[in-house]
Formats: C-alpha cells, structure tokens, sequence
C-alpha cells in the first residue's frame, strides 16, 4: 500500500541542502518538532544563484525560488 509521506531536510547555511537529517512525514500522525526560528535574508540579485538549472549550487536557487513564492 503506497502512501504520501512528506520529507523535510533541515540544514544550517551551506552551499547546498545536505540530505541528512531527513524527516519523513506521514499524513494523520502526530509529529513534535523543535527548530530555532533564522532570519532569512533573500538577495537580490544574488550573485551565487541563476534561474539556469544546469550551475552549481541550485539548491539554493530553489529554496530561494521557494521562499520567494511562499511570500507573495
């Protein structure tokens, strides 16, 4: 039986978004989680992210895409 599970990466500020630790969410179970809240600051332009898939460091980039979504 498949089922949706949701997976959250949580990481400090590096380059990229590191796979570990990982968190696998599942829908109509109860999770306790305790971050510390950043501030996150979005750069514009950034320097280190391009729209282009193919460069380095396109972890950021989407996170940033994200973020900047989330906000609208």
């Amino acid at each position: 039986m498949l089922r949706r599970q949701l997976i959250v990466y949580l990481s400090q500020q590096y380059e990229d978004i590191p796979t570990f630790p990982r968190f696998y969410l599942n829908n109509n179970y109860w999770y306790r989680l305790r971050l510390k809240k950043k501030h996150i600051s979005l750069l514009n332009p950034n320097q280190h992210c391009s729209p282009v898939e193919k460069y380095i460091k396109r972890g950021n980039c989407y996170v940033d895409s994200w973020l900047k979504d989330m906000r609208e």
